[in-house]
């Protein structure tokens, strides 16, 4: 017969092999003492008052302070499983009996509800916490499996989605009456089905789709059109008309033989021609080319050498 393996050391505190609990996450208190009790039976730990000093040390200084507090740790008397039960009631979520209740369902029925599934990630993300919880709720005899297909279609939202999930159980499931639920299964299967390939973008339809809705012919209501609103339109496009005859013609005027000339009664500063301003004087262009003036970067006419034309000199124009 093998000889039985001998028996390991508890891991040190703060090792990677040490079971970890953070007092923020209280649901995961269970699988702390889990992870305490495989490591103290390797350990062949077994008296009471050293198995609850292991299961305190590994805590932050504040949770170890608590649990050292507790009379069951003090007391000798006390065996490691009362001095687990004291802890457990310490935490919430961690009650055996009342591990979830069926407020727990709502919440997340309701939740879901409210937000929507809206890609494969988040039917799975929901799937397994709907799972989760029902399971529990059946086995405590709370719920029943009629009653968790219910709370599952209730989950199905937007709108499209549960239309989409009702259309693939009519085809995949004719002979099933109206009335009669489903297996979760099958409504998974076929809410799966629906969302395969949307990835994200039913959320983008939904938010930017524009909502149609159909009158029937019977019901069709004829819209007449308010006198006072098609006057104001009427008035609005003549203005508009207006406005457009006056920026085509540009403030400019037809004279004698076609030739266009500005409404400018002292013509070109810089050649007194009626026909232009001067900065589209072509002589002005020319006199640039032979270098007899220039352009700031003002846009202004100056000599080369950057002066202005000198004031005193009388001249109608420059």
């Amino acid at each position: 017969m093998a000889n039985a393996p001998p028996p390991t050391l508890m891991p040190a505190c703060g090792d990677h092999n040490a079971p970890q609990f953070d007092s923020s996450k209280p649901h995961e208190l269970r699988r702390y003492f889990t992870d305490l009790e495989y490591l103290l039976g390797c350990a062949a730990v077994t008296d009471d008052t050293e198995m609850k000093k292991h299961a305190t040390r590994f805590l932050s200084v504040e949770d170890q302070e608590i649990w050292e507090g507790l009379p069951s740790f003090k007391d000798a008397s006390k065996s490691f499983a009362d001095f687990k039960a004291a802890i457990v009631k310490l935490y919430s979520g961690n009650d055996e009996d009342r591990h979830f209740e069926l407020n727990d369902l709502d919440a997340l029925v309701g939740q879901y509800s409210r937000v929507g599934i809206l890609s494969l990630d988040d039917l799975k993300t929901f799937y397994r916490q709907f799972l989760c919880i029902t399971t529990y709720l059946i086995k405590k005899k709370w719920l029943s499996e009629a009653e968790q297909s219910c709370s599952f279609l209730r989950a199905m939202q937007p709108s499209s989605l549960a239309a989409d999930i009702c259309l693939h159980l009519k085809v995949n499931h004719p002979k099933a009456h109206p009335a009669d639920p489903l297996p979760v299964a099958d409504l998974y299967e076929a809410a799966e089905y629906a969302l395969a390939g949307s990835g994200s973008s039913l959320a983008l339809d939904i938010s930017t789709a524009p909502a149609i809705i159909s009158v029937p012919a019977s019901t069709a209501v004829e819209i007449k059109p308010d006198p006072g609103i098609m006057a104001l339109l009427g008035t609005m496009t003549k203005l508009i008309e207006v406005l457009a005859t006056q920026n085509s013609s540009g403030g400019q005027s037809t004279g004698n033989g076609g030739a266009l000339q500005r409404n400018r009664p002292d013509g070109c500063s810089y050649c007194s021609s009626l026909n232009h301003f001067i900065n589209d004087c072509e002589q002005v262009l020319a006199d640039i080319r032979d270098s007899f003036v220039r352009r700031n970067t003002d846009n202004q006419v100056i000599l080369p050498s950057g002066a202005f034309v000198p004031k005193g000199i009388s001249s109608k124009d420059l």
